[in-house]
């Protein structure tokens, strides 16, 4: 069974309102890419400082593991390969490039004056 939003555009906002707000340890999910296979999405955690990996293959949300980041997380877009996240990092002026074959940051790229 393909994810629920595989046959849709690969970006998926999450507004706060919308959801059961933010986790118990201060964390809120701040966007969802999914890849475009449909087995893989990400998910940027404002807070937490990380991305969350998750298998969505059978349709599920299965978490697979996180990806330490920089500060505050938000905006993340997909390379047309799939094989480089860039996730905008809000409040340390970054944008963290994750290498999605082996779930790592790859580079970081500075953006503060």
């Amino acid at each position: 069974m393909k994810a629920p939003w595989s046959a849709a555009p690969n970006l998926l906002r999450i507004k706060p309102w919308e959801t059961a707000g933010p986790k118990p340890d201060g964390t809120a999910r701040w966007l969802v890419v999914a890849a475009p296979d449909g087995k893989t999405a990400w998910v940027t955690e404002q807070g937490a400082n990380t991305v969350s990996t998750l298998d969505i293959s059978d349709g599920g949300l299965a978490p697979t593991g996180k990806i330490t980041v920089g500060t505050h997380p938000n905006q993340a877009v997909l390379d047309k390969a799939g094989r480089r996240l860039f996730v905008a990092n809000g409040d340390s002026d970054q944008v963290s490039v994750i290498d999605t074959a082996s779930s790592t940051v790859a580079s970081t790229i500075s953006l503060a004056p």
